[in-house]
């Protein structure tokens, strides 16, 4: 049973130990490099950077072992009920897969490589072999946040000391140190561009209040204002916000999904727009054709 378990989780257990080496060969670098400006009040401000950057490191890799071992956001940890309330006037739907006839609310889902319904659930990540749902969608963006900040900060500092190293000789390790750099530079440079691109579709999908499961759907939750949403997943406390706690909100399982209807573009209409039911559909195809009228007549 251990050793299935360890199997089970050794792309991630991989993936954590490659991402602390990549980190401290980083620091050992810095550190390394820090000898150059010896002589320079540079080097009190290199010294600051390294301490963000290792500040930096050590909250990401916290967050990356909490995403692989915390549970994602289960209805059963979140202490959903097996029958719907009475309130609930939506489509009751019960999961046929989970062990038991339990209800199953409308943005939750069903995992099937991890066996459990979820809810509010984006993907299954294959690199921590665990799900980003509900609970730990917090952490996963602020670990990606934390990978941007600490990648960027990497890609500055080893472009000025690269710059820094071009005057000095060949000499004293300096074509080592110099290589070196290059080889963190461009690790950091790819680490920055996944984890942005990633990092910019959470934020999309928090601006519209979607998942990645719900959009491949075409569906959303009700539509709502971004900081409303922001808060809902990173928590009331504004404090809090940038640490890797997960979220205690307790969330609301009646919470409906609406279809994502998308009509024509006329003139003044570039953007897509959402209706969540079909009066909002027709009076955005009637103002489209007023406007369609007005462009016409100009």
């Amino acid at each position: 049973m251990l050793v299935k378990s360890i199997l089970k989780q050794s792309p991630s257990l991989f993936i954590f130990i490659t991402l602390v080496l990549i980190n401290c060969y980083t620091i050992f670098n810095f550190i390394a490099c820090l000898k150059v400006y010896q002589s320079s009040l540079l080097y009190y401000l290199w010294s600051g950077i390294l301490t963000w950057y290792t500040i930096l490191t050590l909250l990401t890799i916290y967050s990356f072992a909490i995403l692989i071992i915390k549970d994602p956001g289960s209805l059963e940890s979140l202490k959903c009920d097996n029958n719907p309330p009475r309130e609930f006037k939506s489509t009751i739907r019960y999961c046929n897969k989970c062990s038991g006839r339990k209800w199953k609310p409308p943005r939750a889902h069903h995992c099937t490589t991890c066996n459990i319904c979820i809810f509010k659930m984006d993907h299954h990540c294959m690199l921590i072999n665990n799900c980003i749902g509900y609970s730990n969608q917090k952490i996963y963006i602020l670990f990606l946040f934390y990978l941007a900040c600490s990648s960027s900060l990497t890609i500055v500092s080893s472009f000025f000391l690269l710059t820094k190293l071009i005057i000095f000789s060949l000499e004293n390790g300096i074509k080592e140190m110099r290589q070196a750099l290059i080889i963190n530079l461009i690790i950091h440079i790819i680490i920055f561009l996944t984890t942005v691109i990633f990092l910019f579709d959470q934020i999309d999908y928090i601006s519209s209040n979607s998942t990645l499961v719900e959009s491949m759907t075409n569906k959303r939750g009700k539509k709502i204002k971004l900081f409303n949403n922001f808060k809902m997943i990173f928590g009331e406390s504004k404090y809090l916000w940038f640490l890797p706690l997960r979220n205690i909100i307790r969330p609301n399982f009646n919470e409906e999904l609406y279809e994502i209807i998308e009509y024509p573009n006329y003139t003044h209409f570039s953007e897509i727009r959402f209706a969540d039911n079909n009066e909002q559909l027709k009076s955005f195809c009637e103002l489209s054709k007023i406007n369609k009228k007005i462009s016409k007549s100009k």
